[in-house]
């Protein structure tokens, strides 16, 4: 398999629009489109960034500076349009139709046949700068050409749509082969580097055109404003022969002499070295890639974007995102400085659920904090570290324990009665399944969650493990008693003899028998609450009831609340994100609970391969994995194009799908 389109993907209006290309540059930026170059949701941008930051790290607030370049290409009378735009009632023009090549490898590049003439164009952003470079390439021609360019912006914050305001002329500095345009406010101003080029202003007062009702039509799907106006403030032009190469760099700053072939030959090799070790094999390649967009630098450290395009950094994601990202790609120093990151923000034993589009961090959030010791626990395991976890990293594990036994904001405690962990009110939404429209709280969890007080017992475990290593004796008689009592009650409450699998929660009223994943992630954490005859038990129910092509069920089908499809507005949508959405991450817990059932064995790493192949498939396609897919037939990706923990689970399963053990 490898990283090229099948032809149907971009001579097809409709397949061309669903398929999606992402470049990231490590700061939280991004470009993204589609392989036909029509954008179809508000997100798409040839660079959308955050203008404040720097190479020393990201800050949130992204805008979408530069929408896109339409190009055409023309000689002796003749004139092709390279680009696809979807409007409100049209689609023009239909440049799809000249594109007979697109690859994602080593970034996004397509080619293009106008009449004689063959143009490629290639795409990147280089690591931690804030520009995107974009390089025409003439291959074939039998006689010069005059390729033009019409810059496309937005200049608005990249949750929100821009409408025409005839009355503002927005500002133009130009200067030696580049031009800065101010659409708005400072924010944003957006910098073009042309080079050679020719800047032709669109009219004798050097104003530019609004062109307007470009559509969205993913917008459109998900309920939202579908419809924006660009600015075009002029045309760049070059006159080409064949062989001749040319770039535009869109900026978040003045450039000073900028080199595209040297920015492109040190990208190029940064990621030759990143997919290095992962050998000759295409798929851990691809995988290796896509974890690597997902890593970014902030201001205070490094961390975890969530997922692209909308999504900021957010605790839980990051934590279970880690392992894979980081541990099983080999970028220790990574896992170290994220990990330091998000502990520099605890507070009251928390650490915070998202950081903010201003920066600013919430703390609603009941598994978060657990799961970054299991990823303390594991970076131990990988390379056997004990010097990271001397000083204020152990004293904030051993902090955040006691900040939850005497209880910690948004309602979460420790039971005394039986040591197990309580979070939440019917008000609040604080396990990963946190789906909430106004005041409606979807999926109400509530009281004790199964994979809350697994986590819970594994922070238990895991602080005693480096309590024991670092002679730490106080800590040892603290926490063991309650690791032995939260153990036995987890043992008396969770697991149904009679049903087969966990409660999902536990509540003064009673135990909440729904069928859900959650209970996974019990089987699959490092220290086990349940016997393997138990975690049998839940893989073969998941399997038959919950179990898809492309992950796990949000709940079983045979329930009341179960919704098959995510789509419509927001309500809807927000209905059905965990009550029967298939989630790609899932995959990772059942797939650990597979191998705990079965044991590690030859036979066990096929059925891994096996029930990988769909989403290997989709990422060796797209590029990346998507944030959920429809849990109903046929199951379509839905939400983000590119999602960390689905990205990351997959690298773990797949890299154990194919170790093998002594004597095999």
């Amino acid at each position: 398999m490898t990283a090229q389109q099948s032809p149907d993907q971009f001579t097809s209006l409709q397949a061309g629009l669903r398929t999606e290309w992402l470049e990231t540059n490590g700061l939280g930026s991004f470009a993204s489109s589609t392989v036909i170059g029509c954008n179809t949701r508000r997100y798409h941008g040839l660079l959308v960034a955050d203008p404040l930051a720097t190479a020393e790290g990201a800050s949130t607030g992204r805008r979408v500076l530069l929408n896109k370049l339409d190009e055409t290409l023309a000689w002796a009378g003749a004139e092709y349009q390279l680009a696809t735009n979807v409007y409100a009632d049209a689609t023009h023009p239909h440049g799809y139709n000249h594109l007979i090549d697109f690859t994602r490898d080593p970034w996004p590049t397509s080619t293009f046949r106008a009449g004689n003439a063959i143009l490629r164009k290639e795409l990147f952003m280089p690591h931690w700068q804030q520009c995107t470079v974009v390089c025409y390439t003439l291959l074939e021609a039998h006689r010069p050409v005059q390729l033009t360019l019409n810059p496309l912006l937005a200049g608005r914050g990249f949750h929100h749509l821009t409408q025409a305001d005839e009355a503002n002329i927005p500002a133009l500095d130009c200067g030696d082969g580049q031009v800065a345009i101010q659409l708005h406010d400072g924010p944003s101003r957006l910098w073009l580097w042309y080079g050679d080029g020719d800047f032709c202003p669109l009219s004798d007062e050097g104003a530019g055109y609004w062109y307007y009702q470009f559509h969205y039509p993913r917008e459109a799907e998900r309920g939202l404003d579908a419809t924006e106006d660009l600015y075009c403030p002029a045309q760049i032009r070059w006159q080409l022969e064949c062989g001749d190469r040319v770039a535009v760099i869109a900026a978040c700053e003045a450039l000073v002499e900028p080199d595209p072939d040297g920015l492109a030959a040190t990208e190029r090799e940064r990621r030759r070295q990143l997919v290095e070790a992962a050998s000759d094999d295409p798929v851990t390649r691809r995988l290796f890639l896509a974890a690597d967009q997902f890593i970014i630098r902030r201001r205070d450290g490094k961390s975890v974007i969530a997922g692209y395009p909308w999504f900021n950094d957010w605790g839980r994601d990051a934590m279970i995102s880690l392992p894979g990202l980081t541990l099983a790609t080999g970028r220790y120093a990574d896992c170290r400085e994220i990990l330091r990151t998000w502990l520099h923000h605890i507070s009251d034993g928390l650490i915070p659920n998202c950081f903010g589009d201003d920066g600013d961090a919430a703390y609603n959030t009941a598994d978060a904090t657990l799961w970054l010791f299991t990823v303390a626990r594991r970076y131990y395991a990988a390379n056997g570290d004990l010097d990271f976890f001397t000083g204020d990293v152990y004293d904030a594990l051993t902090d955040a324990l006691r900040a939850h036994i005497a209880g910690t904001g948004h309602d979460i405690a420790m039971d005394h009665s039986d040591a197990l962990l309580v979070a939440g009110t019917p008000d609040t939404q604080l396990t990963w399944m946190d789906a909430k429209v106004g005041n409606w709280t979807v999926t109400p969890r509530h009281g004790k969650p199964v994979e809350i007080n697994a986590l819970w017992y594994n922070a238990l475990r895991t602080v005693l493990f480096f309590a024991d290593k670092l002679s730490d004796l106080p800590a040892t008689h603290e926490f063991n008693p309650v690791a032995h009592k939260a153990r036995k009650a987890f043992q008396d409450t969770f697991y149904s003899d009679e049903l087969g699998y966990c409660h999902d929660l536990s509540t003064p009223s009673g135990p909440d028998k729904t069928l859900r994943p959650n209970q996974l992630i019990a089987c699959a954490l490092p220290y086990s609450l349940l016997t393997r005859e138990q975690v049998r038990s839940i893989v073969n129910i998941t399997e038959a009831r919950l179990l898809t092509d492309y992950g796990v069920r949000t709940l079983d089908p045979s329930h009341p609340a179960y919704r098959g499809r995510y789509e419509g507005d927001v309500w809807a949508r927000d209905g059905a994100y965990h009550q029967g959405t298939v989630w790609p991450w899932l995959i990772g817990p059942y797939l650990q609970a597979y191998r705990v059932a079965h044991g590690d064995s030859p036979s066990t790493r096929a059925y891994i391969r096996q029930r990988l192949q769909p989403l290997i498939e989709h990422l060796m396609r797209n590029g990346s994995l998507p944030e959920i897919f429809d849990g109903d037939e046929p199951q379509h990706p839905r939400g983000c194009i590119a999602q960390a923990w689905s990205v990351a689970q997959v690298i773990e399963g797949w890299k154990a799908a194919h170790k093998t053990s002594p004597g095999e």
